[in-house]
């Protein structure tokens, strides 16, 4: 019977914590989640942009076979880049196609019985996973690679992982182990990771190291790790990136220095431009007067305000803008309390109006407008009247639409047309959190002005933003772009900063260098953001060939998934495999289905080895031996393989192996004596938490120890003997039972009397074994006697 998983990306559920949740089924209404083995999340942060990798090993503990869903939530600016999950031995890798394609190798799997997942992008904040039975005991490990920009603010990066599982009453992990590694082009002074119990290490290099770990426990807390950058002026982080097959990559971050004080916050003259027609009424003019009143409050003093109402006329605070003050603050509140719902939507007049009233303005300007209707005019007529009304887009425009009855479009390109932004308050959310909270972000812009400026020899294309906004304190900016050095042979190039700092003229000359393959994410960021241009482009213009084409291209040669593409993952009964996958030093086998009619397949092995692989013919696969050094080190290795086809295209394989020297550690409970004829019970566990060790253990695999240890799905095979006998049991995990391995030796009636030893051995899938041996006294004569008048 084929596997088969049916991914998903549906809306967030509150509760998700990277679960399994088996189905509803209703002759098991009792059963219980699946018991999480193990959780390894690895992290990498460099320059605020998260590669994480999160690996799950989920066992069923219920007595009956279990299907059911995996589930993770996603951040807002978090992608998956890779699904994978493990079929036999094999890992299966997701890979991104239009949605047709993927559709069709799902449904042409499912035909001839193979191993298939499909996703597909409705909503990116739940990565959701169907997955095909479990039987008592089993094991299921899964996968996820994901990216994301991290938040910033005021000189602190946050990076957090679903992690509540107490609230969704689920069993306690088993071994839960992380891992973040810190990068950034600005000192990074402290850093913290709760609530595990954590270390932290300042590396030579400038990077920092937080590692931590929990066995046994139910976690209660999302994890949370934050750390803190500082400097005294506004910093510059640049990182490129060239694959060889075009132009390059580049990444430019951007931020005023953390101290920013209140002689370096330039004043601006700001319209706010509020919705007040009847449509409004109720919670929402509630909200309207509650964020309006959020905004005067966080102005400076010295600020420029201009309030207006609207609905199907106009009513200003006043005919002019105003240079705030306490008197003026307080005067505004009171026309903001006054402020009732009724009437139509005339949107073209009141953004004009706004727009009009800044327009003499020789100060950073913005007008921040809040609707939740339509409008009665065309939005061909209220662009242009704003593009007449706001030349050279002089003034920024941040809109806002509140539910789901508005000319989204249209507030979409007044904010992206006008160096603004727009912002979609939906669902019944809080009107004057969200405003306030964007406003709170602008208030106190410190860097004006920006300009970046790469020298005559390098030419940038295509970055985003289009159009540089200014920084405000605590804030940071992102551009993105592609390059083309017109000398190719000189990798170095000036980038040259050029900004207003409290409105003096601040330069900064940096010397970068252009060029290399460190950091491929640079690309992938890149990408991404052009994806999300265009299709930006498409809401507010329409569908075009084009664009959805290049959506497309895009998304599938950087493995992301958009409304056009989604997900999908094939268990070839040919998969690339390494036989055996967990190894100690030897000779594998890797196995690459490759057409028989490739010009060659070539393995670039982790220890420096380039291996052409061969055909053959019996197993229709191309094939290589290699050894793994005695010399390796225990752990995860990568093989990349490239294909190189008879037209000349190439295709990418990457397997994994893991050398694992390591035998597993058990814990045995065996009786003490017994009698001829009897049969006893015993059980073996595996040790696999770090205080669980023991002294001589930890000592024997040095401070990695926990990481090393073994979990329940590593051991293959648990056997009991006593030596100078026939006397052996095979031990088998039991679903009834506690977890563990279980059976009993039997004691022939003729065994004589007198000291045994047992030993019960656990061999490893890479064939690692370890012996506990337990002392067994055999009675007989006056004791065994005694023993059964006792009974």
């Amino acid at each position: 019977m084929p596997r088969l998983a049916l991914l998903f990306l549906l809306l967030p559920a509150s509760a998700l914590a990277g679960v399994v949740l088996p189905d509803d089924l209703p002759d098991h209404p009792d059963r219980t989640p699946l018991t999480v083995v193990s959780q390894e999340v690895d992290v990498r942060i460099v320059d605020q942009v998260a590669t994480t990798t999160l690996v799950q090993v989920f066992r069923n503990d219920s007595p009956a076979p279990v299907a059911g869903t995996y589930q993770l939530p996603l951040g807002e600016q978090t992608s998956v880049q890779e699904y994978a999950f493990w079929v036999d031995g094999h890992r299966v890798v997701s890979s991104v196609a239009a949605k047709a394609d993927a559709e069709e190798t799902f449904e042409a799997a499912a035909r001839d019985g193979h191993d298939a997942a499909l996703l597909a992008s409705t909503d990116p904040n739940t990565f959701t996973a169907r997955f095909t039975e479990l039987a008592p005991g089993q094991t299921r490990r899964f996968e996820v690679i994901t990216s994301e920009l991290l938040p910033y603010e005021a000189g602190t990066v946050r990076w957090s992982h679903p992690l509540d599982y107490a609230s969704m009453g689920l069993p306690p992990v088993d071994e839960l182990v992380v891992r973040v590694r810190i990068e950034d082009s600005k000192p990074i002074t402290a850093a913290a990771l709760g609530p595990l119990p954590t270390t932290v290490h300042h590396l030579p290099d400038g990077s920092v190291e937080v590692r931590g770990a929990t066995f046994g426990e139910v976690p209660g807390q999302d994890l949370e790790l934050t750390y803190e950058l500082t400097s005294s002026d506004f910093g510059l982080a640049l990182r490129t990136w060239e694959d060889g097959d075009g132009d390059g990559y580049f990444v430019a971050m951007v931020a005023p220095q953390e101290e920013a004080g209140d002689q370096d916050v330039v004043r601006k003259d700001v319209a706010f431009v509020f919705d007040v027609s009847g449509s409004m009424d109720g919670y929402k003019i509630d909200q309207a007067r509650s964020a309006l009143k959020a905004c005067l409050n966080l102005m400076n003093p010295g600020d420029g305000l201009y309030l207006l109402a609207f609905n199907d006329g106009l009513d200003p605070l006043s005919n002019r803008v105003q240079t705030l003050d306490e008197a003026t603050r307080a005067e505004a509140t009171a026309f903001v309390d006054q402020l009732r719902a009724g009437g139509g939507t005339n949107i073209r007049d009141a953004v004009v109006d706004g727009l009009s009233a800044l327009a003499d303005s020789d100060r950073p300007t913005a007008l921040v407008f809040l609707t939740d209707g339509q409008g009665g005019r065309p939005a061909s007529e209220v662009l242009a009247a704003v593009d007449a009304a706001n030349p050279g887009d002089r003034t920024r425009i941040f809109s806002f639409g509140v539910g789901h009855d508005v000319a989204a479009p249209l507030l979409e390109r007044l904010g992206h047309e006008n160096r603004g932004s727009y912002t979609a308050i939906q669902g019944g959310a809080a009107i004057d959190e969200a405003v306030g909270a964007f406003y709170a972000s602008i208030a106190k812009p410190v860097l004006t002005d920006l300009a970046l400026d790469f020298g005559p020899d390098v030419v940038v294309n295509r970055s985003y933003p289009a159009t540089l906004p200014d920084i405000y304190a605590g804030q940071r900016l992102v551009v993105s772009g592609r390059y083309r050095r017109r000398d190719s042979m000189s990798p170095d190039a000036l980038l040259t900063v050029s900004g207003s700092i409290g409105g003096d003229a601040r330069t900064l000359e940096v010397p970068v260098a252009f060029g290399g393959d460190e950091h491929p994410w640079v690309g992938r960021l890149w990408a991404k953001r052009r994806a999300e241009h265009l299709q930006a482009q498409i809401r507010m213009h329409g569908e075009t060939p084009e664009a959805k084409n290049e959506i497309v291209a895009l998304s599938t040669q950087w493995q992301f998934a958009t409304a056009y593409t989604s997900l999908v993952a094939h268990a070839d009964p040919r998969v690339a495999s390494l036989t055996p996958a967990r190894v100690k030093p030897g000779d594998p086998v890797l196995k690459i289905p490759a057409p028989a009619g490739a010009i060659g397949v070539t393995a670039f092995l982790p220890f420096g080895e380039v291996k052409e692989l061969v055909w053959d013919a019996e197993e229709t696969v191309w094939t290589t031996r290699f050894l793994v050094p005695r010399s390796a080190n225990d752990g995860v290795y990568w093989i990349h393989v490239v294909v190189t086809g008879d037209d000349g295209a190439t295709t990418w394989f990457r397997v994994s192996y893991t050398v694992d020297t390591t035998a597993p550690v058990l814990r045995a409970e065996v009786p003490s004596s017994g009698l001829p004829g009897q049969s006893l019970a015993m059980t073996a566990r595996p040790i696999v938490g770090f205080l669980e060790l023991g002294e001589a253990m930890i000592q024997s695999l040095g401070r990695d120890a926990a990481t090393r240890a073994k979990a329940f799905a590593d051991i293959k095979s648990v056997v009991a003997r006593v030596p100078g006998t026939s006397i052996e049991a095979v031990l088998t995990s039991d679903a009834d039972a506690t977890p563990g391995w279980h059976g009993s030796l039997d004691l022939p009636e003729d065994l004589a009397p007198g000291r045994y030893r047992v030993e019960i051995t656990a061999t490893d899938v890479a064939g690692n074994k370890h012996t506990v041996v337990e002392p067994l006294e055999v009675l007989g004569g006056a004791v065994a006697d005694a023993e059964v008048g006792h009974d």
